[in-house]
């Protein structure tokens, strides 16, 4: 029997019926196109059809371009499509494809311990015959393809657009998986990692992280690195701490380490940045650290703390040794390069552009405070070295009124600064015209 379109079974003749459901029954070879204006049901929710060692697909589609098809033509092994053109306002959804692994029994409780994969979509793409080598230049392999299309006559007021969406619906404990992961990317089977794990192009935001995530990111690995060819950019507009409220010790930023190690150098964050223009001259300026607290216009503040940079130096366990030195901040100019001409060079400079006039209050370049209950030995310490020239030095005219031409004094002198030098008190004696 020899038919190019088969519409409607009942439209047949009981002669031509019965054979051709005797032929469904086992095996159907065709070779035109098939088309239906119902609904094709292989197997229903209530009576599936039931899987053995022989027959292990339902259906299966397999094509192959054995020519190369020219011009912009697409070749689809299997194309479903479902079309929406009327107002869709009850809530319902609509799938343009559905796929589902289902695990359950009717009848009895089984166990699933099998070394297999269990998945309810499974897309690849493969070129794995060993016969014949095939050269890739300039193609888009994808295993599965996610797209979004909208037309711009349309317009969008509202809702939630995903490429992917990655849901779960797990009710069981997974506190005893070994992983449950919403994404994972792994090589599964190839002999080359992958170059990038993620690639996010052409996007306003590239990662973005809900305030519901208990943890950003973690990298678990000491290998674990994250590379960036151009520029990083973290923006936190909505400081809620831990707690979710707006109480204080929100973060944008946190960086936690536990570290084994018993000796060595440990470093909670290395950063270091290089000049390295393309020309072997230049005047541009580089900041390896800027740290800048912003107080908007608008906003009075009336009590707290304001501060760019706050180092703390915490000891909770025991020092013992006369090697351990402790410190909050430790500044060091290295040596190397070749220094020709210089303005200067400063383990420490201390600057301010602070022009407003306070009516309250003072302003100072250094301000050294103690409010612990043990006593600090020296407000500033300079370890022996015969390569200090001076203590302290300063420009002509310096300051408002800081230091003087003048060299008259005498007067009162009823205050002094003890200094101590090699383990001897010595004092600097203080006097007013």
């Amino acid at each position: 029997m020899s038919v190019n379109v088969i519409r409607n079974l009942g439209d047949l003749d009981r002669d031509i019926c019965q054979p051709l459901g005797r032929i469904l029954q086992d095996a159907f070879s065709y070779d035109g196109g098939l088309v239906s204006e119902g609904a094709i049901s292989c197997g229903t929710f209530a009576a599936p059809i039931a899987m053995t060692a022989t027959k292990t697909q339902v259906l299966m589609a397999s094509s192959n371009a054995a020519v190369d098809p020219g011009g912009a033509i697409t070749v689809r092994n299997f194309w479903s499509r479902a079309k929406i053109s009327a107002a869709q306002t009850a809530g319902g959804s609509a799938y343009g494809s559905v796929n589902q692994l289902r695990v359950a029994s009717p009848t009895v409780n089984y166990a699933i311990s099998s070394l297999g994969v269990y998945a309810g979509a499974w897309d690849v793409f493969e070129a794995s015959d060993t016969d014949f080598d095939v050269t890739f230049t300039n193609l888009k392999a994808i295993g599965c393809h996610a797209k979004i299309e909208i037309a711009a006559n349309h317009t969008i007021t509202s809702g939630k657009f995903h490429g992917i969406n990655i849901g779960n619906a797990v009710l069981a404990d997974p506190a005893s998986a070994d992983e449950f992961v919403g994404l994972f990317i792994e090589t599964d089977g190839g002999a080359y990692d992958w170059k990038h794990g993620i690639n996010v192009n052409n996007s306003t935001i590239g990662i973005e992280l809900e305030s519901t995530c208990t943890t950003g990111i973690r990298l678990n690995q000491a290998a674990c690195a994250i590379n960036s060819d151009g520029y990083v950019k973290l923006h936190h507009h909505q400081h809620i701490n831990e707690a979710g409220d707006l109480t204080g010790g929100a973060y944008t930023l946190q960086v936690q380490g536990e570290d084994l190690s018993t000796s060595g150098t440990v470093y909670g964050i290395y950063n270091m940045s290089q000049l390295q223009p393309d020309g072997n001259t230049g005047t541009a300026t580089l900041f390896s650290i800027y740290s800048q607290a912003w107080l908007p216009t608008g906003y009075t503040m009336t009590a707290g703390y304001i501060t760019a940079l706050k180092a703390d130096l915490t000891i909770r366990g025991t020092l013992d040794g006369g090697g351990v030195i402790g410190a909050a901040i430790i500044a060091l100019m290295d040596s190397g390069g070749t220094f020709t001409n210089c303005s200067s060079e400063s383990c420490l400079w201390l600057d301010s552009h602070a022009d407003q006039v306070m009516s309250g209050g003072a302003r100072h370049m250094l301000n050294i405070t103690n409010n612990a209950a043990g006593t600090v030995d020296n407000c500033i310490y300079v370890h022996g070295n015969d390569l200090m020239t001076n203590f302290i030095g300063f420009s002509s005219g310096c300051g408002n009124g800081m230091v003087t031409a003048t060299g008259a004094g005498g007067g009162t002198r009823s205050h002094s600064i003890r200094c101590k030098v090699a383990g001897t008190d010595y004092w600097l004696s203080l006097y007013t015209d």
